[in-house]
């Protein structure tokens, strides 16, 4: 890629996709919840939702928690000078 306005556009390509292959995937997890528990959706979504959140929160601290390590440098890709 050449410039900054084609790297813009092709990332905001790659994200919608992703962003509709998220859509169809949770579309997907719940029709196929619904189908397989007609008789517990309540209980099935709650136990869903508290996994998917689980995860999600556990993944964002340790993220965090490794980001915010001593001694981690983060180097200018264009001049080459560390940040940190």
């Amino acid at each position: 890629m050449d410039g900054e306005v084609e790297f813009a556009v092709l990332c905001f390509v790659v994200r919608s996709f992703e962003a509709l292959g998220a859509a169809a995937f949770s579309t997907a997890s719940c029709t196929i919840l619904i189908d397989q528990f007609p008789d517990d959706i309540g209980t099935v979504f709650v136990s869903f939702c508290l996994i998917f959140w689980q995860r999600m929160f556990i993944i964002v601290n340790l993220f965090l928690i490794s980001y915010m390590q001593p001694g981690l440098e983060i180097r200018n890709r264009k001049s080459g000078v560390n940040d940190a």
